[in-house]
């Protein structure tokens, strides 16, 4: 009989021990999940949005925006058989479009013509130059009959170049 009770006892003191457990564990796990308002100041942004490119005085989105300029300063971009094709996407009505540069290319980076010896040559400098971009722009320049360029001119949020 003492055995009973004490089983009897003991019984209920783990129920009672189990359901102490479980009112505190809910109560606790539904008061912390809440959490708190979201400052929208605070939020960073990853994703890029889609760069685009003027050619001729009209606006494509070019994704390969970045990969085209570390092509066109790494290549001889001065000689006559300079050649770089470009897949671009219309803003309007999203066409796919190419554009071939070819021929002897004048580039400008805020204002300022590179040279054959000019400092974007080198993967880092490419790539320091790249974030700083604010706007890609082609276009068709001629002189004469014998003397037509394309002149690609970028322009970068600071200065300081």
């Amino acid at each position: 009989m003492i055995c009973q009770k004490f089983l009897f006892k003991k019984s209920v003191f783990f129920k009672f021990l189990f359901l102490t457990i479980l009112f505190f564990s809910n109560t606790f796990s539904k008061s912390f999940s809440q959490g708190k308002k979201i400052v929208l100041k605070e939020v960073e942004v990853e994703e890029k949005a889609i760069p685009f490119i003027n050619i001729l005085n009209k606006a494509y989105s070019f994704r390969e925006r970045d990969k085209f300029i570390k092509l066109l300063l790494s290549n001889k971009f001065w000689k006559n058989n300079f050649f770089i094709k470009i897949n671009l996407s219309s803003f309007d009505n999203k066409s796919l479009y190419e554009f071939d540069l070819k021929g002897e290319t004048i580039v400008k980076i805020n204002s300022k013509i590179l040279s054959k010896k000019h400092k974007y040559k080198t993967y880092r400098k490419i790539k320091n130059l790249i974030p700083k971009i604010e706007n890609v722009r082609i276009y068709y320049y001629k002189k004469t009959d014998t003397l037509n360029r394309f002149i690609v001119e970028i322009k970068t949020k600071k200065t300081d170049q």
